[in-house]
């Protein structure tokens, strides 16, 4: 399909918050998990690899908690350049889909970040409509979909380690 004007076209960077100790039972104690300090650095190499394939700049939406929040700083300080706002559907058990139709209607770049298993869910539904969630993101871990004549296409799908060997 040829580029036009009157076709909206996203690029949606879909990033699993990074590496942040072991889930707890309290699911207050459990909201407040930040990265751990080898989880901060393994994130910090993967977001500058996203920004070395991703044109920016970008607008990122994020979790509240904290271990998405601090993962999206980590991608904007990479991307140089750009926006960041907490949106609560990004939070677990948050209604991510009705943030995609929002943003499927916007132009540019907009990463989100957030946690699993919705953000593995989206990755797997966008593109195919399905209700079978065939993707796994890593923590630090990302997708990349575009959204252009009304079709999602899942672009490319990397791990923490894939992304930060783009450096």
């Amino acid at each position: 399909m040829p580029f036009t004007e009157d076709i909206p076209l996203v690029q949606l960077i879909i990033v699993r918050h990074g590496p942040a100790g072991e889930h707890l039972d309290d699911p207050v104690e459990d909201a407040r998990r930040s990265l751990t300090s080898k989880g901060r650095k393994q994130t910090r190499r993967a977001m500058k690899g996203i920004a070395n394939i991703v044109p920016s700049p970008m607008r990122i939406l994020t979790s509240p908690l904290p271990r998405a929040s601090e993962t999206a700083q980590l991608l904007l300080a990479a991307v140089n350049q750009g926006l960041i706002a907490e949106d609560e559907r990004l939070a677990p058990e948050g209604d991510g889909r009705a943030l995609i139709n929002q943003i499927k209607d916007g132009w540019g770049v907009i990463a989100i970040v957030g946690h699993d298993p919705e953000l593995s869910m989206l990755t797997s539904m966008l593109p195919t409509g399905g209700q079978t969630t065939f993707v796994a993101l890593d923590k630090g871990g990302a997708a990349a979909l575009t959204y252009a004549g009304g079709v999602w296409t899942l672009d490319w799908l990397a791990t923490r380690d894939q992304l930060a060997a783009q450096r």
